[in-house]
């Protein structure tokens, strides 16, 4: 449907210099027609456009009853979508439909529609009613309003509620919801399942993966527990899908400087890295590589000290030691109060100062990172 001062658009034109004396004959009569409220409104936006006289906008109230204008009327497609969106989780458990969306954004118009089709019935029963109405109102919504509703249906199907409601949803339900759904996979279909989640930290930002695994029938361990390959392959897919999830999160963080440092994922800027006579890595210069590059220059550095220590090739266990940092990383290797994170995660002010702190070991020729334990099942037989 359009815009009511739209569609009394060529009405009004053709009255505009008489108006107030057809609403005024009206009035002066003994049971004067109640005008429809979609009317009077129209008559407020086209004429209110022509009267610049203070007496004259006062007249134009005390014809029309003037009524208070508390509705979506005048708002942007964006505003209207903004002041619909819902907050609660709820609505979001299955797939929104063009019909869950129109209810909420054009919720003011079908209720004024379904009050006009009420009166000319002679009926209130806004019950018995409404939903009829609205499904009249539904199907005869203009080009512009439909491209509203695809647009707004589009958007909540994508985004979900709104970030502050799944960080709430999320903390209460996580957990409880992992793991009704693993064993109820077990229970009703006999699967054993393996879980990696992850989602966003609004405290500080930062990224939370999860492994829920099925419990152990007839085994003695669960799959990521039972051998020293398993544990490699999950310690290494837990990097690989937080890597990922980090992109997929928090793609801002991740548009570099260019289109051309995205394709080439930074690694064409970086410097030549060095190792000195004990395997270490010098500190090579960062100024002017991408946050992405630095991000794997941190990581390089760190994987050449770990490779020390086990005499390996086998990947730093970074969510271990992100957990307890002092137990494999000797204490001068980070900042004071430095938060330890993936190097993948890391923002540059978090870089910049590792690099601050790395300097100064440089100066005084330290070991920019020293491992002082590893993983177990990391370290060479040798």
């Amino acid at each position: 449907m359009a815009e009511w001062h739209e569609s009394f658009k060529g009405i009004l034109a053709l009255h505009q210099s008489g108006f107030d004396n057809i609403i005024a004959k009206n009035n002066s009569k003994d049971e004067p027609v109640e005008l429809p409220k979609a009317l009077k409104k129209a008559i407020r936006c086209y004429y209110h456009q022509f009267l610049t006289d203070e007496d004259d906008i006062l007249a134009k109230e005390e014809l029309l009853g003037d009524e208070p204008e508390n509705d979506n009327f005048g708002l942007s497609p964006e505003e209207r979508e903004a002041a619909a969106h819902p907050k609660d989780v709820a609505f979001y458990k299955k797939e929104v439909s063009d019909w869950d969306v129109v209810q909420r954004l054009f919720k003011q118009e079908i209720d004024e529609y379904n009050k006009e089709e009420q009166m000319k019935l002679g009926v209130k029963n806004e019950i018995k009613y409404r939903t009829g109405h609205a499904r009249d109102w539904f199907r005869n919504m203009t080009p512009v309003q439909q491209k509203e509703v695809e647009d707004a249906q589009e958007k909540w199907n994508r985004e979900g509620a709104p970030p502050e409601s799944q960080a709430m949803y999320q903390k209460r339900h996580l957990k409880k919801y992992l793991d009704d759904f693993t064993e109820q996979m077990c229970r009703t279909m006999g699967c054993r399942v393996e879980i990696l989640a992850s989602h966003k930290k609004p405290t500080d930002q930062t990224l939370s993966v999860i492994v829920k695994e099925s419990k152990p029938v007839n085994s003695k361990k669960p799959f990521t527990q039972s051998s020293r390959g398993n544990k490699q392959w999950m310690s290494e897919g837990f990097e690989k899908f937080a890597e990922w999830s980090k992109l997929e999160l928090y793609p801002e963080e991740n548009d570099d400087k260019s289109d051309k440092e995205d394709k080439d994922d930074g690694k064409a800027s970086l410097p030549e890295l060095i190792l000195n006579k004990n395997g270490y890595m010098k500190l090579p210069y960062h100024a002017g590589v991408p946050t992405r590059g630095q991000q794997e220059l941190v990581c390089q550095i760190f994987r050449a000290s770990y490779k020390v220590l086990t005499d390996t090739a086998k990947p730093i266990p970074w969510h271990e030691v992100v957990g307890n940092p002092t137990l494999y990383l000797h204490p001068n290797s980070l900042p004071k109060g430095f938060i330890l994170r993936d190097p993948s995660h890391m923002r540059a002010e978090n870089v910049n100062e590792l690099w601050a702190h790395w300097e100064a070991r440089k100066a005084t020729k330290k070991p920019l990172v020293i491992f002082m334990s590893a993983k177990i099942g990391d370290m060479s037989k040798k």
